[in-house]
């Protein structure tokens, strides 16, 4: 399955580097929004995290600080898992499949 993956980072970022260079060599598209041109977004990330540093990795709702490639893999393989099982409808005591 493929996730929605956004990574906020800054120019003079080598732990940034990093973690773009590793979504590329693993094959993960991925939206880059670089806080240094974009002061708005930076706003809105802080305001979201309450966080200042980056990286800041968002995959399907997660969030994942810094450079952790285990981590990214790991939430990568749960959103897979969840996206994965089959759709359930309830409707009162029934399941609709």
């Amino acid at each position: 399955m493929k996730q929605e993956v956004t990574v906020y980072t800054s120019t003079m970022c080598p732990a940034c580097n990093m973690l773009c260079n590793f979504l590329t060599d693993m094959n993960v598209a991925y939206r880059e929004v670089n806080i240094d041109f974009n002061p708005i977004a930076m706003v809105k990330l802080i305001r979201t995290t309450k966080r200042f540093g980056v990286p800041q990795t968002h995959i399907d709702g997660e969030w994942i600080f810094g450079f952790d490639p285990e981590r990214i893999l790991e939430v990568m393989q749960t959103a897979d898992k969840r996206k994965s099982k089959p759709e359930v409808e309830k409707r009162d005591s029934e399941v609709v499949r």
